[in-house]
């Protein structure tokens, strides 16, 4: 059975430290006033919203009423529901895909799955999350002779290259030979891969969460489940934030410029002019529509946690897809009484 939690991992304390490290670098670096961007953002409002006044820095006001309400919005997770409750579920900690394959197949390995093959996971992680400014030759610090070896960071501020060398996949080692096999195209594909980054640590890795900015009823994108999670409001000012699926930005050729810091969320709409969402995402979010789930992948505003999740205190609401009396329902009432979660019920299809 497929599941998208697990028990913590003890693989060494500096794994917070990186990711503390590692969204502080970031937000010094995308909180800079960018003018070129302010002016992107006007020309988009005006666009969208051609019934609305932006004379002089009246579109100001209409930018800071969209971001309000995208950062009023819950920040959830999507499962499914028979995956997490047809047994009761006794997990304490949802963990990425890095944490629970490192845990099953070895430190810095990464399986393939159907919909999530590991070659493409692991580059587009590394694109998306890594400015390309931060690549170089830069290596955690080797203890003297005699000395207390230190694990992670040193305090204070560390250089991007420091904290890539703790964060990056890197290099993909087939992990086992008998894994590799060729495709339609000739072209050698690993099952496993393995990283080659000797100081990589995968619990540095995100959660993957995203906003549900249009109020979907069944959360952000049903295409992950109907069932969602709603995560306590604090994750959201740390997290970074992408306009779609970023396991798709590859073929755009994206990367850390669609990066946006919980505090100038609105600017959103102006990191990829040719999403799809935009038009919706603009008047939903400054007229307060609803809108009905979706399967859109480019759809989703993806939120980046970069913190560890345990459920307990963590999770404001567990909403299931399911009926009253079902083994799914008690077994996620039990769930929810015990990390201390509301229950709700939402359709199962929709």
């Amino acid at each position: 059975m497929s599941r998208f939690w697990d028990k913590p991992q003890t693989l060494g304390p500096s794994a917070g430290l990186v990711q503390q490290h590692f969204v502080k670098a970031r937000q010094t670096e995308l909180y800079r006033r960018d003018p070129a961007l302010e002016e992107r953002i006007k020309v988009i409002l005006a666009k969208e919203l051609p019934g609305v006044d932006m004379k002089g820095d009246k579109w100001l006001e209409v930018y800071h009423k969209i971001q309000k309400r995208l950062q009023s919005s819950e920040l959830t997770i999507n499962f499914k529901a028979d995956a997490w409750f047809t047994e009761e579920n006794n997990y304490d900690s949802y963990t990425q895909t890095y944490e629970r394959n490192s845990a099953a197949l070895g430190r810095g390995v990464l399986a393939s799955t159907a919909q999530d093959p590991a070659a493409v996971r692991a580059r587009v992680d590394d694109v998306v999350t890594l400015p390309k400014a931060w690549n170089g030759p830069a290596r955690p610090s080797q203890p003297s002779p005699g000395a207390v070896t230190r694990r992670g960071l040193m305090p204070g501020l560390q250089s991007g290259q420091r904290i890539r060398n703790q964060m990056a996949f890197g290099r993909q080692d087939p992990h086992l030979q008998k894994d590799v096999y060729a495709d339609d195209f000739g072209q050698q594909i690993a099952k496993t891969i393995e990283s080659g980054n000797p100081y990589f640590n995968p619990k540095t890795k995100q959660v993957f969460a995203a906003l549900n900015w249009a109020f979907r009823p069944n959360g952000s994108s049903v295409s992950y489940g109907h069932s969602f999670l709603v995560l306590n409001p604090k994750f959201k000012v740390n997290a970074l934030y992408f306009p779609g699926d970023t396991f798709y930005s590859e073929s755009l050729g994206q990367d850390t410029s669609l990066q946006v810091p919980y505090g100038t969320l609105g600017a959103i709409i102006a990191t990829n002019t040719s999403a799809q969402y935009l038009p919706d995402l603009v008047k939903t979010c400054y007229y307060g529509k609803q809108l009905g789930n979706t399967t859109d992948v480019y759809s989703l505003l993806e939120a980046h946690v970069f913190s560890a999740l345990p459920f307990k205190g963590n999770i404001k609401e567990v909403c299931v897809a399911t009926q009253r009396g079902t083994t799914i329902y008690r077994n996620a009432q039990k769930f929810s009484e015990r990390i201390g979660a509301k229950l709700s019920l939402v359709a199962s299809s929709g």
